[in-house]
């Protein structure tokens, strides 16, 4: 399983998945104590990455400096929380 970066609001975590909304998922199950940004985990396989915003939209998409995906927190939920720890 490929390795992730995921950041929201206080949390960073790295961690193993099958894809960014599993690591999405995990990160959420995983964020006891921690603040999360209100809605969105920001996901790279290649470190920790800023945060992508209609702010950075001069800036090319796919540098590097931004993350690889952008997962709405009522996605995760939506995929994963009718069957398991997230109701």
């Amino acid at each position: 399983m490929p390795k992730y970066y995921v950041t929201s609001g206080e949390l960073q975590v790295v961690l193993e998945a099958f894809d960014p909304m599993d690591a999405a998922y995990k990160a959420l199950l995983s964020c006891q104590g921690h603040t999360i940004d209100e809605r969105y985990f920001y996901i790279d396989e290649r470190g920790f990455r800023s945060k992508w915003s209609n702010s950075n939209a001069n800036c090319v998409k796919n540098s590097r400096k931004f993350a690889q995906h952008i997962i709405d927190y009522e996605d995760v939920y939506e995929t994963y929380g009718t069957d398991n720890e997230l109701d």
